[in-house]
C-alpha cells in the first residue's frame, strides 16, 4: 500500500503513515531521556516494561536504536567480549525480564538467542559469574609468593 507515493511493506506502517496508529515517537523520546541517566540495567526494564504495557509499533526501529545503550555496562564489564556475544547477553536478560510477564523475546519479533552460548536453564546470576574472567596476572601471581608461604 502506499499513503502519498511512499510504499510502505505492511498494513500497520501505512495505517501508522495515515495516523491510525500511534507510532514510537513519545516510546521513542522516553527511553532517550532514559539513556541520558547512563543506568542500562533501568533502560533494560524500562524497555521491557514498554514492550508489554504500551504495545509499541515496530520493536525492531527501537531495538536497533537502544541496544548499545541498553548494553553499555556489559561492554565495561566484559571487555573482551565480541559485539555478538554482548548483544545475545542482553537479549537473554531482555528475555529473562520478559519471563517475569509470562513473554519472551520473540513475541516481539527481537533476534533470536545465539544458541552456541550454553547456558538454556542457568540463572542469570550464574550466567553472569561464568563469564567474569580472570586476568592472566592473577592467575600467574602466585608463583611470586616466596617459597616459603
Amino acid at each position: 500500500m502506499n499513503v502519498e507515493g511512499i510504499q510502505y511493506r505492511s498494513f500497520k506502517r501505512t495505517a501508522e503513515a495515515l495516523g491510525l496508529l500511534e507510532n514510537n515517537k513519545s516510546i521513542k523520546e522516553c527511553l532517550e531521556e532514559a539513556t541520558l541517566i547512563k543506568m542500562a540495567t533501568a533502560l533494560r526494564k524500562l524497555f521491557v516494561f514498554l514492550q508489554v504495557f504500551c504495545h509499541t509499533s515496530n520493536v525492531d526501529d527501537l531495538w536497533q536504536e537502544f541496544k548499545i545503550a541498553m548494553a553499555e555496562d556489559y561492554r565495561k564489564s566484559f571487555p573482551s567480549f565480541m559485539d555478538a556475544r554482548i548483544e545475545d547477553k542482553l537479549l537473554r536478560e531482555l528475555n529473562d525480564l520478559l519471563g517475569e510477564h509470562h513473554k519472551k523475546i520473540s513475541d516481539y519479533g527481537l533476534p533470536e538467542l545465539n544458541k552456541n552460548y550454553n547456558t538454556k536453564g542457568m540463572c542469570s546470576l550464574f550466567r553472569d559469574e561464568q563469564e567474569i574472567r580472570t586476568p592472566e596476572f592473577d592467575l600467574s601471581s602466585k608463583f611470586l609468593l616466596n617459597k616459603e608461604k
